[in-house]
């Protein structure tokens, strides 16, 4: 079966251009400015930091279709409440595979993020430290999304 998108979770690199991973304790890149046109004609979704500074617009010049990914900071959450920010990190993929475009996607996947800061923010002791922590990472994270276009 052949695919038109590519989903990559990983690491970037703080310039911006690069996404990476850790391989024997060094970074070592696997999609950059210089080899992303090898996603010519993909949609490319990303939950790295940084990855839609630079290499998201390049990507897009290059013929990818559109970059869904992060400016800034890409944060997860310790054990225990990761399931709310990660489903909300993917909520556009999952978008994107039920058929939405790229704008419905990232707007949905806004919206899910704002959904559950609301929530833990109503429905949840302000005292506590774990709900407090998530709140901020998923309004972190809703800020950092960027779709290139």
């Amino acid at each position: 079966m052949k695919t038109d998108i590519v989903v990559f979770l990983g690491h970037g690199n703080s310039s911006g251009d690069a996404l990476s991973r850790e391989e024997n304790g060094k970074i070592a890149n696997i999609i950059d400015t210089e080899n992303i046109y090898l996603c010519k004609g993909k949609r490319v979704y990303v939950t790295c930091c940084h990855s839609a500074e630079k290499l998201g617009p390049e990507a897009v010049s290059k013929g990818i279709n559109f970059y869904m990914g992060f400016v800034g900071k890409f944060l997860l959450v310790p054990y225990g409440i990761e399931f709310i920010v990660s489903y909300c990190s993917i909520f556009g993929l999952i978008q994107l595979l039920n058929g939405a475009c790229p704008v419905q996607a990232w707007t949905r996947m806004q919206f899910e993020h704002k959904y559950w800061i609301d929530r833990l923010e109503n429905e949840q002791d302000e005292l506590d430290p774990n709900w407090f922590l998530a709140r901020a990472v998923l309004k972190s994270n809703m800020t950092n999304s960027k779709l290139c276009i």
